[in-house]
């Protein structure tokens, strides 16, 4: 991963001021969590704690292809809203590095390609890029077309589903009264 790579990335993401698009840090978490990954753990705290800090350390610690699969999921989010700053450049250049994150065999941080003891990360986990993003961070951005503010409801970091148990869940997906 280069400083040029850093910058692009930066730039459509909105990294500015430690920001990365309009997560808090409960939702950046979360958005981690669906891809297996502890955003908030020690491994990636080394260059800051800030979001933007943390995704850095993250895409230069983390081997290929998960850094790739989380760029192009961030993409996606970005693109939502694009921001009339963006540029079509800028968005054609982190598609190729998010590609070539997709498919090196090499991690960023290890050009020598020397082993690296396994880490849970180099598992395939968390959605596809192609995928829809999960329930969770519909829910926690408010796009899951099936539920308006009524039905999703949160209390804290918890769903108010997840206390209610399955009536609660029947209840939203239109099982009951």
């Amino acid at each position: 991963m280069t400083e040029r790579d850093l910058r692009v990335i930066g730039r459509v993401l909105g990294t500015s001021g430690g920001l990365v698009l309009d997560f808090s840090n409960r939702t950046f978490s979360h958005f981690f969590d669906d891809f297996g990954v502890n955003i908030d753990g020690e491994r990636f705290l080394s260059g800051g704690t800030s979001k933007a800090n943390r995704l850095r350390t993250f895409l230069r610690e983390t081997p290929p292809p998960l850094n790739g699969r989380i760029m192009h999921a961030l993409l996606e989010l970005r693109l939502k809203s694009r921001p009339e700053s963006l540029t079509d450049a800028d968005i054609a250049l982190y598609r190729q590095i998010a590609e070539r994150l997709s498919v090196s065999g090499t991690p960023v941080s290890n050009p020598t390609g020397a082993p690296e003891p396994p880490v849970a990360a180099q598992r395939h986990v968390g959605p596809a890029p192609t995928e829809q993003p999960p329930l969770r961070l519909r829910l926690t951005n408010g796009e899951h077309p099936d539920l308006d503010s009524r039905d999703a409801q949160w209390n804290g970091d918890i769903p108010a589903v997840e206390k209610g148990g399955p009536e609660a869940l029947h209840d939203i997906v239109g099982g009951g009264a």
